[in-house]
């Protein structure tokens, strides 16, 4: 369980509502008697005004710590709704949600924008041979290569099992293929070292260029798609293009 407040500001809160109590008390008790003692009537002005004042900021701490936990939890409910859980990049949803903004804001001002979908090649066969762990272990690896060769100003999502997608702003076909065939080399080249075993993989690339052709988001990721499975036809580990 995730504590989403700030253990100083709880603490601060505590204290004010422990000296409001005592304040309290000590209004009540002073205008008695008590212990053979009677107070003026200027110490106890005093002492009340501190009691309400310590009362008034106790509930403002708490109330600030209790909207500062509330925000804290919806903030960390739309990172778990937007993250894959398996590699911690962005998920579907997001892919869909980002895409039609970007597509939209590149009918509008004639921006260049490059969808690019991977898969891994014969993943099945890691996961009959090795065990599904593995096979876990190997996508959050296979995902820390990608971003790590990829640009910042590029987003990173699992599409779902171990396709992912690539969308590539601002950047036409002839600068994103460069990046296309960079990553094909970079995932055939890498070796991975999971539970003792050295595994090296393979993927398949579809690359979709935004052009007047496209009616929306979902038409240019049919045609990244369909350009992926004609790389797998076609012999896997290449990259084919709409």
């Amino acid at each position: 369980m995730v504590d989403y407040g700030d253990k100083r500001d709880r603490i601060y809160a505590h204290i004010f509502a422990v000296v409001s109590a005592v304040g309290f008390l000590m209004s009540k008790f002073m205008t008695l008697d008590f212990y053979l003692y009677k107070t003026s009537q200027k110490a106890e002005l005093i002492i009340s005004i501190m009691t309400v004042a310590s009362v008034l900021i106790s509930f403002v701490l708490l109330f600030l710590q209790y909207a500062k936990d509330q925000y804290m939890y919806q903030k960390e409910l739309e990172r778990l709704a937007n993250t894959d859980a398996l590699t911690n990049i962005n998920n579907r949803r997001v892919l869909y949600n980002d895409g039609v903004i970007e597509f939209d804001l590149a009918r509008k001002y004639h921006h260049d924008l490059t969808l690019l979908l991977m898969d891994i090649d014969d993943f099945k066969q890691v996961n009959d041979e090795y065990g599904h762990p593995v096979g876990d272990q190997l996508l959050v690896k296979l995902t820390e290569t990608i971003t790590r060769n990829i640009r910042k100003e590029d987003t990173f999502f699992r599409y779902g099992g171990e396709e992912f997608a690539i969308l590539i702003r601002r950047t036409s076909y002839e600068n994103s293929m460069p990046l296309a065939k960079k990553l094909l080399r970079v995932v055939q080249e890498e070796v991975y070292e999971i539970e003792g075993q050295r595994l090296s993989i393979t993927a398949s690339f579809g690359l979709a260029q935004y052009g007047n052709n496209f009616v929306s988001f979902d038409s240019m990721m049919s045609a990244a798609d369909k350009a992926l499975y004609r790389a797998k036809r076609l012999g896997k580990n290449r990259i084919e293009v709409v």
